[in-house]
């Protein structure tokens, strides 16, 4: 009777720890394919069978319709294996609710096929489930930040290592579970902030802030960390939640913003434009830099004490108030011309632009820049004077001055092209110079602008014939050279002199002195033949005889007199042929124009 009371006790606690872990049990008999439940599991799916067995089948389409292939798949294996058994499923309530399940089993063998039969466990895991799932949802949440999230446990384990933790630590989440966090060796131990994150993640102090940090290759770099405790119902501490960004890009961002600042406030101080910060609404001037104190007389204490209307002439008030709607409209007005008052009553002339700014405190500012134009007006009339004496210079001067493209299209000449070779300048341009030169002399001008264009900033010569307008042809001396502005291509400038006259007489000198040549070698031989004669009857012996001394005397004076004749002649013929044997001589045009230029040039 005790003993039966004891089995009854321990099937009524059996059957509590049942209803509290929701627990319940199976037979499946693989060879009928018939399956036993409990009333524990009937409780769980809530269905009441009556003991009575179910087919495989009808016990199959209880789950979940997307689980049922699955199940069946798993039966038909152990049927065929006899292994244990090991699945989680959903099932199908008669109130249309989904509860998970976890089954496990044991292949029992009897003593046939026919009595060998699976007893099952299956456990209601519903509630587990859900907070599987909402701590999955969790964890996705915390996935997909940017921000590396890391979770360890009381014990200082990782329990939670998110994707932008491998990639800013560079330790893989498999690598990272289950290790101490300061065995992994991601603190700088130079760091001072390390024992602050060390000691918040033992509970003992809270921290955020930045702290230098390292990966897994040793590489440093500063994250701004953020540790937070994670509390259960209790308020006891379950875990630690440490969030930490990077944030080196960001320090290296503020550390070129400081720089950009300093910078623009350097430019601002040393500008040669004076620049001035003022209040939109009142006009009054908040800042200055030197060129702009320099420019009105007053010192900086003096200026801020004013606005733009104190020190603007009335007669310019409907420009200043054109520039100010507009700046309210587009932010912006463009350059216009006016006078300030200087410190000293004395106007000064100043070309005006602006644009609206705002503070932190979104107030509205405006920046003018203001170029002095006193400085500039001077510059500009002795400019205009030189340019004056330079073009009244080109327009009286004998030379033509004259520019080309580097194909050798004319560009530019000066006016006195037309008294040279009769074409008005404006007739030549965009033509190209070989067109106007002598057939036999484009050769060498081209040649010659070849060399021009290889030796850039070397001047090269030329005497050539140009084509009047007229057909006619004049010869002229060119010196060019080939220059390249620091913005623009390269350009031929030079000089063309008229050495029309000089040429041709240097050619008919030539020719004179060729004639002369002629003559003189001809006449030395014609004088000589009969020279010759007379030389040699002189010395004839016969000629001697039978006469008087006087007679005798003076045949020796004409054979002495005949002798030094013939000597004149021979230095004669000898001096010719030297002569013929000698290169002509020309005129040196260079060195005529290199004269010529002491008195008479154009740079």
């Amino acid at each position: 009777q005790g003993f039966l009371q004891k089995i009854r006790r321990s099937e009524t606690s059996l059957k509590q720890a049942h209803q509290m872990v929701q627990i319940g049990g199976m037979e499946w008999n693989p060879h009928y394919r018939k399956i036993h439940e409990s009333a524990e599991i009937q409780e769980i799916i809530q269905v009441r069978q009556n003991d009575e067995l179910i087919t495989e089948e009808d016990w199959i389409k209880r789950f979940h319709t997307d689980d049922r292939a699955e199940v069946r798949l798993i039966l038909d294996g152990a049927r065929r294996s006899y292994l244990p058994i090991h699945f989680q499923a959903r099932i199908l309530t008669p109130s249309n609710e989904v509860n998970h399940l976890l089954i496990k089993g044991q292949y029992q063998e009897g003593r046939s096929k026919a009595e060998s039969v699976y007893m099952l466990v299956a456990q209601d895991i519903t509630s587990t489930r859900h907070q599987i799932e909402d701590i999955q949802i969790k964890a996705k949440l915390l996935e997909n930040v940017a921000d590396a999230a890391i979770a360890i446990d009381p014990d200082g384990k990782v329990i939670y290592w998110n994707k932008s933790a491998e990639k800013l630590y560079q330790y893989t989440r498999k690598q990272a579970l289950g290790r101490s966090l300061t065995k992994l060796q991601i603190f700088d131990e130079a760091s001072k902030s390390t024992n602050y994150i060390s000691e918040s993640l033992k509970g003992k102090s809270i921290f955020s802030g930045p702290s230098a940090m390292r990966n897994r290759n040793g590489e440093t770099f500063t994250v701004w960390v953020t540790n937070t405790p994670v509390r259960d119902e209790n308020n006891d501490i379950i875990a630690y939640l440490s969030i930490s960004r990077d944030i080196t890009k960001e320090l290296q961002n503020k550390r070129l913003l400081e720089t950009s600042e300093e910078k623009f406030r350097q430019m601002f101080e040393y500008s040669p434009t004076g620049k001035a910060l003022g209040d939109y609404k009142t006009g009054k001037y908040i800042d200055a830099n030197q060129s702009m104190l320099d420019l009105l007389g007053f010192s900086k204490e003096e200026l801020l004490r004013m606005s733009f209307n104190d020190i603007t002439p009335a007669k310019y008030a409907k420009l200043d108030e054109d520039a100010g709607r507009q700046l309210g409209k587009v932010g912006h007005f463009p350059p216009y011309r006016k006078e300030y008052i200087r410190k000293d009553g004395t106007p000064v002339t100043v070309i005006v632009s602006g644009f609206l700014a705002e503070a932190e405190n979104n107030q509205k500012l405006f920046w003018t820049l203001v170029v002095d134009l006193s400085e500039l007006e001077k510059r500009t009339e002795a400019l205009r004077e030189i340019e004056e004496r330079f073009r009244t210079y080109i327009n009286d001067a004998n030379d033509v001055v004259f520019t080309t493209e580097i194909n050798g299209n004319f560009s530019y000449f000066s006016p006195n092209i037309e008294h040279l070779l009769g074409y008005n300048g404006d007739e030549l341009i965009g033509k190209n110079c070989a067109e106007y030169v002598h057939m036999d002399d484009v050769e060498m001008l081209m040649e010659t602008l070849k060399t021009a264009r290889s030796k850039m900033g070397e001047s090269q010569s030329l005497i050539f014939r140009a084509q009047h307008k007229d057909g006619h042809y004049l010869w002229n001396q060119a010196s060019m050279i080939v220059r390249r502005p620091a913005n623009g291509s390269k350009y031929a400038i030079g000089i063309i002199r008229d050495i029309d006259k000089e040429r041709r007489s240097e050619i008919q000198i030539l020719e004179q002195n060729k004639r002369l040549k002629e003559i003189a070698f001809v006449q030395s031989h014609i004088l000589r033949r009969p020279l010759a004669n007379i030389l040699g009857m002189l010395s004839l012996p016969t000629l001697k005889e039978n006469i008087s001394a006087d007679a005798q005397r003076y045949l020796e004076i004409i054979l002495s007199e005949a002798q030094t004749m013939d000597k004149i002649v021979a230095e004669i013929v000898d001096k010719t042929a030297q002569v013929k044997n000698m290169p002509d001589t020309r005129i040196d045009a260079q060195k005529h124009l290199d004269q010529n230029k002491k008195t008479n040039s154009i740079e």
